[in-house]
């Protein structure tokens, strides 16, 4: 099933929130389902440890560590995304993160 994700760079989460804005209601008009990550460098004062280099905004891994944080907790916290990325039969294994969690 096909499942878009909103990924961000470690740049303007405003203005990157903003430039998406026209995207997420054409996706629930169509019935795709979407991971929003924007937020995930929202709060960051400075992104600069977040990048690749001053010349390159792509996140590094600790970027990518942030990304993977909050895309986890969106398929874990919606039981769409849990069967569509571990599949129906998966339910057991959802259970068990829940109790590890706690």
């Amino acid at each position: 099933e096909l499942v878009v994700l909103l990924v961000p760079t470690p740049d303007d989460a405003e203005m990157q929130i903003e430039q998406f804005e026209v995207v997420k209601p054409l996706l629930a008009r169509l019935g795709i389902p979407a991971i929003d990550l924007l937020d995930t460098f929202a709060y960051t004062e400075d992104l600069t440890p977040l990048r690749v280099s001053a010349s390159d905004r792509h996140p590094n891994e600790e970027g990518h560590r942030l990304l993977f944080e909050a895309l986890w907790k969106q398929i874990a916290g919606n039981a769409r995304m849990r069967a569509i990325f571990s599949g129906p039969a998966a339910d057991s294994f959802w259970r068990l993160q829940e109790e590890v969690s706690r």
